[in-house]
């Protein structure tokens, strides 16, 4: 049974009664306390109660508070004496919370070492905080109707209202496609012929493949499979296709003929209009390997730690009381999902015009508008910072661009050399795609990762090797006869 995250979060009589949350614009909470800092923090409790002492956490905490008990055992968990007169403050954003929908709590008084807890707050939508709290818990079911037809709102909404986003392309389709038949029943690999919007999955191997396509199964005409035998993240990406309404769908390892060098050459050197040119690019981010899938039930926040969140009470700008569910920031910010690691798909993000990301806290919908919606949680993928700046580089509809093309690509480079890659001979190429068309703007000769006009700067690297920096002088010399 998939339980919630509301469903699970901690409340009780002192979590409703005695904490509470208020806008951090609202200058009520500010209050003074005699420390050694003379600090102004935050109260984390209702203007008409006392302040929280260490002393009254332990006794909420024995009381059964286990948010009361998580605060205390963190801050006595330090081998400095702390007063049990502390107070239990919030940290005004200038200190502290520095992130939307997030808190830092600690003590203040005298004779103890700082030491503070950090959280996300959200509430559920429909919720008397709803309008001021845009944090939403995770969507445990990505695959639930609801969904899959906001996945259907997202891009109908792009398509035909985002000015920036480009219209699938009706001239171009890759040199073999698969075909989803029988109401995603059985697909089969059929050669290019007329044009027709397809998706593109994204996705991690996670090791050698059961089923390819080779040079023996295209002799044998052994092109058509039932879809119940492909491995799970196929399965997934075929009824995602069906859901959205497609019956064409790009995978590398069954479009591309993984024993024939020359195919493999010649499809790569034009995997950069296979995903330019795409309807949307499926992420199975969340999927360590093509056996996993993607559409399988999320976990909730904490569902490895001893509780998975807080209810607290929480008042708006306008008085409002309501909720809201507090979870550690740890687990609570931005996850490395496997997919996120892998260099091939840091191409496949960039180039993209929309992607529909399956990730292990939300599902997204990004496009090359500024705005991303999610299912629930509100996370931004690592990469979405060079994907916008490279939008804004190549679009034409822009005439002074933000950020210098050089200076974008020195940035697309750091994040991508971040990624892993199976087959070290294949960093060049997957990065490939990326150098070809930002060099529409360049308008240089690309050499192997470089431009030919900035190629004395290109060269002056570094690598990271654990906790030592060796820089490219240093290689060039031990080559070098």
């Amino acid at each position: 049974m998939c339980t919630s995250l509301q469903e699970k979060a901690h409340s009780c009589f002192h979590c409703e009664q005695r904490f509470l949350i208020r806008d951090c614009n609202d200058p009520e909470p500010l209050i003074h306390f005699d420390g050694p800092k003379s600090d102004q923090y935050w109260r984390l409790w209702p203007p008409d109660q006392e302040p929280i002492t260490l002393s009254e956490l332990k006794q909420m905490a024995n009381l059964g508070c286990a948010f009361a008990e998580y605060l205390f055992l963190k801050f006595t968990s330090r081998k400095e004496v702390v007063s049990d007169n502390a107070i239990v403050n919030r940290v005004p954003p200038a200190m502290g919370d520095t992130e939307p929908n997030s808190i830092v709590v600690t003590l203040s008084g005298e004779n103890h070492h700082e030491t503070n807890s950090y959280f996300t707050y959200m509430t559920e939508q429909g919720s008397s905080t709803a309008d001021e709290v845009s944090q939403r818990p995770p969507n445990l079911l990505p695959a639930s109707p609801h969904a899959f037809s906001l996945a259907r709102k997202w891009a109908h909404e792009c398509l035909q209202n985002h000015i920036s986003c480009a219209s699938p392309s009706v001239g171009f389709m890759p040199t073999r496609i698969i075909k989803i038949l029988d109401s995603g029943k059985r697909i089969e690999i059929i050669e290019r012929n007329s044009s027709a919007a397809y998706a593109v999955l994204s996705y991690c191997w996670g090791g050698p493949q059961r089923i390819t396509l080779s040079k023996a199964r295209v002799k044998n005409g052994q092109l058509s499979f039932d879809t119940s035998t492909l491995p799970q993240t196929l399965q997934d990406a075929v009824r995602v296709c069906g859901e959205l309404g497609l019956s064409f769908l790009w995978v590398d390892a069954l479009c591309i003929i993984q024993d024939a060098p020359e195919d493999k050459a010649t499809e790569i050197g034009q995997m950069a209009k296979i995903y330019e040119n795409s309807y949307v690019a499926i992420m199975a981010s969340r999927a360590k390997s093509v056996e996993e899938g993607f559409l399988h039930p999320r976990s909730h926040f904490g569902a490895d730690r001893r509780s998975p969140g807080f209810r607290l009470q929480y008042e708006t700008k306008n008085g409002r009381k309501g909720s809201v569910i507090l979870v550690e920031e740890s687990s609570s910010q931005t996850y490395a999902d496997p997919l996120s690691l892998r260099a091939w798909a840091y191409q496949e993000f960039i180039l993209s015009p929309r992607i529909l990301d399956y990730g292990e806290l939300r599902t997204t919908w990004i496009c090359w508008a500024e705005l991303s919606p999610t299912d629930g949680f509100l996370s931004t993928p690592t990469s979405y910072w060079s994907r916008q700046r490279f939008q804004e580089i190549i679009s034409p509809s822009i005439e002074a661009n933000s950020v210098p093309p050089r200076q974008l690509w020195s940035t697309l480079v750091l994040c991508y050399m971040r990624s892993s890659i199976t087959d070290p001979y294949d960093r060049l190429p997957a990065l490939a795609g990326i150098a070809e068309r930002l060099n529409t703007i360049i308008k240089d000769e690309y050499i192997a990762g470089c431009w030919r006009s900035n190629i004395w700067l290109d060269l002056l690297w570094w690598h990271e090797d654990g906790t030592s920096q060796i820089e490219s002088s240093t290689i060039i010399q031990q080559i070098l006869p």
